[in-house]
């Protein structure tokens, strides 16, 4: 084999690792919404029948954020705490690590609420500046009544 050929080849695998890259980076970031959408869907039903058996989702809360971000940075794999601030009232937990974020807010009247998800996923850029703890992903979802909203930052 000659030196043209070998760089030849070098220069044939560099140009498919520069496609491969940017599709790895996606797939790596809807892996870890993937967690967060089953994380989501659990919440949004928990929620909802709250309110629709209640009228309300309750009194004003704003709860921690769980996992814990001081305890495992985020994007890392950390366990679900039942018993952090304004996660009591749950009959469920979430079982293994979770890489994502997450905390809500009811309103006052309890005729609405966000849940917000935040997470740091590897190849997606920068820390994002309305991200409270650093990450660079973040989801707002908003529920009033039986109604969801939801912003996503970067829309993957």
């Amino acid at each position: 084999m000659t030196l043209i050929e070998i760089m030849l080849v070098l220069v044939i695998i560099g140009i498919l690792g520069s496609f491969a890259y940017p599709y790895y980076t996606r797939v790596n970031a809807r892996a870890h919404c993937a967690e967060a959408q089953l994380v989501l869907n659990k919440l949004n039903l928990y929620f909802i029948n709250l309110f629709e058996n209640n009228g309300s989702y309750g009194s004003s809360v704003t709860s921690a954020y769980d996992p814990d971000p001081s305890t495992a940075p985020i994007g890392q794999d950390a366990l679900w705490s039942s018993s952090a601030n304004g996660w009591t009232l749950l009959p469920f937990g979430f079982d293994g690590g979770l890489k994502m974020r997450y905390s809500y807010q009811t309103a006052a009247d309890g005729q609405s609420m966000t849940i917000t998800v935040e997470g740091s996923i590897p190849g997606l850029g920068a820390a994002l500046a309305q991200s409270p703890n650093g990450g660079n992903y973040l989801f707002v979802e908003t529920l009033s009544g039986t109604t969801i909203t939801s912003v996503e930052v970067p829309t993957l």
